[in-house]
């Protein structure tokens, strides 16, 4: 049960995305301070990713544990799923900062919120709050989902490794007769977040974000440090 919610942001166009109010705005400089490390960092568990894609046991231990208990990482080998959609231009997904999760509204709603500015801005959609869908029976915390699929290396890293399913257990959700939910999170997750996913990559929300230009949503800090919702 993946459905439900109002419409999504569609397949990814590369537009740009939508930032915050200006008393939230922080300095470039104060911004980019441990952008280099943390991109790094992610590209190392991008690429660890790529190379679990093909078979072999479990993931890497190098990956960030999930807030699921354990602290391992279970790469699902049976999802049948077909390959990452592509990027707009065909080329690589690129990854997004770490540190603009901490940019992010410190609530689900205000987040939601920050898409419904996104989809007005950028998708033309008569919406001031995108509504998040229902999953396994309770609404889908949008916010929650993407920290947790950054944190893995993005959409193509988790896409490439299966991990969709570790996906929906480190959101603490029941999933005993879910024979689908790694598909379903995976769907959820190119029809709510996909383009802002891109629009974080591409440098659009950090523009927007530095010039204060995103509006609607509370303060930010939803990220921590780049780990928590």
């Amino acid at each position: 049960s993946g459905g439900g919610g109002g419409p999504g942001l569609g397949a990814s166009s590369g537009l740009p995305v939508i930032p915050n109010d200006a008393s939230m705005m922080m300095s470039a400089d104060a911004m980019r301070t441990s952008a280099v490390a943390l991109q790094q960092q992610q590209q190392q568990l991008q690429q660890t990713g790529v190379a679990n894609s093909g078979g072999g046991g479990g993931g890497s231990g190098s990956l960030p544990p999930s807030d699921s208990g354990s602290g391992s990482i279970n790469v699902d080998m049976d999802d049948p799923s077909p390959p990452p959609l592509q990027s707009v231009n065909g080329a690589p997904r690129k990854l997004v900062p770490l540190h603009l999760l901490n940019t992010l509204p410190a609530s689900r709603e205000g987040f939601q919120t920050l898409l419904g500015s996104f989809a007005r801005r950028y998708r033309g959609m008569n919406v001031k709050i995108l509504r998040a869908p229902h999953f396994v029976g309770v609404e889908l915390d949008l916010l929650r989902v993407l920290i947790e699929v950054v944190r893995r290396g993005g959409y193509e890293a988790v896409t490439h490794a299966k991990q969709w399913k570790e996906i929906c257990r480190s959101l603490g959700l029941d999933l005993t007769g879910q024979t689908s939910a790694s598909f379903n999170m995976r769907v959820n997750y190119e029809k709510y977040l996909l383009d802002w996913e891109e629009y974080m990559a591409n440098g659009g929300y950090e523009q927007d974000y530095l010039l204060g230009r995103l509006g609607g949503s509370d303060s930010g800090g939803g990220g921590g440090d780049g780990g928590g919702g």
